[in-house]
This record gives C-alpha cells, sequence and structure tokens, in this order.
C-alpha cells in the first residue's frame, strides 16, 4: 500500500518539496521529505531521510520529546521554520497534556530540508524567530496561572473546545451559568457528525504538572 502524504506541496528554492509523516504514531512516527521539479511530481525520496525523527534516541533521555507532521515555513526575513506536533511524555509513554506545537529552524542542503540531523533530540528550549513580539495574551496561555470563566457572554469563548461540532447545541448561557444538555447516546451519529463520543466541552490543559 502506498502511503499518501499528509502535508500538501510548497515552493521551496528551485523545487516543489513535500514533507509527509510516516512511521507509525508516538515514537515512532517521523517526517521525511520528497522533491520535484514540478509541483505535479512525480516526487522523488531525500536519501537523507528522515528529516525529524527521535525514535532511534534512549527513552530514558532527559527531556523526551516525540515528533511528527511538520509543516515548513518562511519567515519574511527569508528564515525557514518547521512547525510540528510533538508530546513530552512524564514517565514511559504517558503525557497528560497531549500533541503539543513545536518550531525549530529548518536549513536546505542542496535544495533538500532539514529540520534535525539524525541523532539529535529535539531541545526542549530552542531559539525564538527573528520576528516582531505580539502583544501579550489577555487570558495566560503558559506557565502555572489561573482562569476563572464568568460566563456572562453570550457563547462560550474561544478557550473552550469540543470533539468536532454539533448539529444542534447541547449548553447555553443564562446570567453566569453554563447549562449544560445531554449529548446523543454513545453510537449515535445523528447528534454529532462522524463522532461516537456524545456532547463534550472541555479547555485545553497547558502545564504538565
Amino acid at each position: 500500500m502506498r502511503a499518501k502524504p499528509d502535508v500538501p506541496p510548497l515552493a521551496a528554492p528551485r523545487w516543489s518539496a513535500s514533507p509527509a509523516a510516516e512511521g507509525g504514531t508516538s515514537v515512532n512516527h517521523s517526517q521525511v521529505a520528497l522533491r520535484s521539479k514540478s509541483l505535479l511530481g512525480p516526487y522523488v525520496p531525500f536519501a537523507g531521510n528522515p528529516i525529524l525523527a527521535q525514535r532511534d534516541l534512549d527513552a530514558a533521555r532527559p527531556n523526551p520529546v516525540t515528533s511528527t507532521h511538520a509543516k515548513l515555513v518562511e519567515t519574511q526575513n527569508g528564515d525557514w521554520y518547521a512547525t510540528f506536533l510533538g508530546v513530552r511524555p512524564y514517565e514511559g509513554d504517558y503525557y497528560n497534556i497531549g500533541r503539543e506545537t513545536f518550531l525549530l529552524p529548518v536549513t536546505w542542503k542542496d535544495g533538500w530540508p532539514i529540520i534535525l540531523p539524525q541523532g539529535q533530540p529535539v531541545p526542549f528550549v530552542g531559539t525564538k524567530p527573528r520576528l516582531p513580539a505580539s502583544p501579550p495574551s489577555r487570558i495566560p496561555t503558559s506557565g502555572d496561572f489561573g482562569y476563572v470563566d464568568s460566563f456572562d457572554g453570550s457563547k462560550l469563548a474561544m478557550q473552550w473546545v469540543g470533539v468536532r461540532t454539533p448539529k444542534t447545541p447541547f449548553y447555553r448561557l443564562d446570567h453566569g451559568d453554563l447549562v449544560l444538555g445531554h449529548g446523543v447516546r454513545i453510537g449515535d451519529l445523528s447528534g454529532v457528525p462522524a463522532s461516537s463520543d456524545g456532547a463534550s466541552s472541555m479547555r485545553r490543559q497547558r502545564s504538565r504538572r
């Protein structure tokens, strides 16, 4: 069975490059690169693949990070970076905040993108891009912090997420109260399309502790 790249091609220096995720999930995931002189292909895989992988490293290394699903972007300064998903296990293959977004610089060698040399771990702390600082967020997004929602608007704030989109609302805000209704029974796909998880509304955990 031939795998399809899950990242669309992009215009790279003199080539059309297509990063693709492969190798299963969790610690075995990796990122590979293919390229072509034509946007429509055919694409040739990089002989030095993978361009990002952690599966060959010691699982007992300090601050382990697993990684995959990278996308490449060029800044207005001409610098290339890769955003990718990863998890930070706190013990074995356990992690309580799920997949996080990471950022690493990309170098180009002979027309191929390189995120990390093989055998090199994802750094726990990296250097930020040469970009203007964004205004501080009104709601904290990292570190130790508390958060209170007064539910005084007409709808839930963007920080609340759910599993897919219900066909009909299952909650309402009533003078500072969040009133939850009920979802469909487990296995009934009529209320929440393509999901058997019923109705849910939750906030992302942002701290490992």
